[in-house]
């Protein structure tokens, strides 16, 4: 019997790792994609809007990665808060289509939701 537990526990902490490297690499990939974004509009003179459009990118670059760090927390709001984010930062990837780097965000996003979604019972279960 304890044996089963503490191999649930080590596939749950697996699994919470897959979901923050998930949330981190697509905090590098909004990032790359927010720097050649917002540089394509600078060089094209559209200074005040690149700022806003700027804000904009680290503000979700900051919630990807604030994500991934609350993933530490047993929490249900967690849970559903990531999934959420996960979900609007799919749709915001449409914005992008067909671009490289938009697809492979889609990509990870995906990965994330339905690794997110294997952690439910952990997340959702009291302690």
């Amino acid at each position: 019997m304890k044996t089963s537990k503490k191999r649930s526990q080590e596939v749950i902490k697996q699994r919470k790792k897959i979901v923050k490297f998930f949330l981190l690499l697509n905090t590098v990939v909004w990032l790359v994609i927010g720097i050649l974004f917002v540089s394509d509009m600078v060089q094209a003179g559209n200074t005040i809007s690149a700022a806003m459009v700027a804000f904009f990118f680290l503000f979700n670059i900051f919630i990807l990665f604030a994500c991934a760090k609350l993933l530490e927390q047993k929490e249900k709001w967690i849970f559903f808060a990531v999934l959420i984010v996960t979900l609007l930062n799919t749709g915001l990837t449409f914005t992008g289509f067909p671009e490289f780097l938009y697809l492979f965000s889609f990509g990870i996003d995906i990965l994330t939701f339905f690794s997110m979604l294997s952690l439910k019972n952990y997340f959702l279960t009291q302690s």
